[in-house]
């Protein structure tokens, strides 16, 4: 294999492509945008990242506004819940 270097390049390929890494920083993803450690969609996001912002959340395209968000700990913080079945709370 060669190494390339392509600049403002469109690829396309009937297959698979193959690299072990892989920037697409402010590309696109089935609708999410790619960022650092996010990615991005319409109301929604995830992070790749503990530390970095929220595991994900919803409701708003930032985890500021959002109405639902998960932190990278499993700490959950709903702006409103309805919680239905069997729920375990322990300390």
């Amino acid at each position: 294999f060669r190494k390339c270097n392509f600049t403002n390049t469109t690829i396309s390929a009937d297959g698979t492509i193959t690299c072990k890494k892989l920037n697409a920083k402010g590309s696109k993803i089935g609708g999410y945008t790619i960022n650092d450690y996010t990615l991005v969609g319409e109301q929604v996001g995830i992070s790749s990242k503990s530390g970095y912002g929220w595991a994900f959340w919803a409701g708003s395209d930032t985890p500021e506004n959002s109405v639902f968000k998960v932190g990278h700990d499993v700490s959950l913080y709903p702006k409103t819940a309805k919680f239905y079945g069997y729920i375990l709370i322990k300390e």
